[in-house]
């Protein structure tokens, strides 16, 4: 999928966007996460700038923590 010229950068810290701990297991991101995106998706009545960064948010933990599996 093409990315947008107007992408924004990842977020500073994802963890606090998601509620999360720092080293937070995939799991509790996979949690927080769903909560998350209920409470700010647009059709819930929520904020769309907001759901746009929690879901960059659990992409960037998500990817983390893949690269770190296969690396091991």
């Amino acid at each position: 999928r093409p990315r947008s010229a107007r992408a924004a950068p990842h977020p500073a810290n994802p963890f606090a966007i998601l509620g999360l701990e720092v080293g937070a297991d995939l799991a509790a991101i996979k949690r927080a996460f769903r909560a998350k995106s209920h409470e700010t998706h647009p059709d819930r009545g929520g904020n769309a700038t907001d759901f746009i960064a929690v879901r960059r948010a659990y992409g960037v933990l998500v990817d983390r923590l893949r690269s770190r599996s296969m690396k091991r």
